[in-house]
Order: structure tokens, then C-alpha cells, then sequence
């Protein structure tokens, strides 16, 4: 089995547990800067994408791509390295995320 395959099941039975915890999984990807979004060819992106929205679709879970949001991408001050967000940059993303999920 190739490994993608075997993390897309990994994920499953995560959300699978979420759920029967009474949880509502959403599955994102967090915000990245221009210079760590560069190191990933368009190709490689557009993979990750479709396969996370393969996964998304399977478990009927939302998917949430912040990687290229350019609210923070260029934004180094909200960054503690290029795709780790420091406690700024993590507060006004969960402020996002949350008004996209409707939360707030």
C-alpha cells in the first residue's frame, strides 16, 4: 500500500474517532509565508490540495486551505518561522477560523 494511502486512513479513523467522541472535524491547512509557499512547486501544492480534498469528500468533513491566504503571507510579523505562526499570527488565524466555521 502506498503511504498517502495509508495516511488518508490514518486520517479517517481520526475522524472516525473525533465523531464518536460527538466532535466535529475540520481539516486545514494553516497559513504559510510567500518564501516557505515558494519551496513548493505549484504541482506539489495542487497534489496535497487534491488529496485533502479526496479525504475531505470520503469523510464528509470540511476542508479549510489557508496556505496561500494573503492575509498572512506576506506578513512575516505573524510568523515565528516561515510556516509556524507566532502568538499573534495564531490568534488572528483563530479568529478566521472560527468566523469561517461560524462559530463567531
Amino acid at each position: 500500500m502506498p503511504e498517502g494511502e495509508n495516511n488518508s486512513e490514518i486520517i479517517g479513523e481520526i475522524i472516525t474517532y473525533c465523531r464518536d467522541k460527538g466532535f466535529k472535524p475540520v481539516l486545514i491547512t494553516t497559513p504559510f509565508t510567500d518564501y516557505y509557499n515558494y519551496w513548493f512547486s505549484g504541482d506539489i501544492h495542487k497534489d496535497f490540495k487534491s488529496d485533502m480534498l479526496e479525504i475531505s469528500e470520503r469523510y464528509d468533513v470540511p476542508y479549510l486551505d489557508y496556505s496561500r491566504d494573503p492575509r498572512f503571507t506576506k506578513r512575516l510579523d505573524l510568523f515565528a518561522d516561515s510556516d509556524h505562526l507566532n502568538p499573534v499570527g495564531r490568534k488572528m488565524f483563530t479568529e478566521i477560523l472560527l468566523r469561517d466555521l461560524g462559530i463567531i
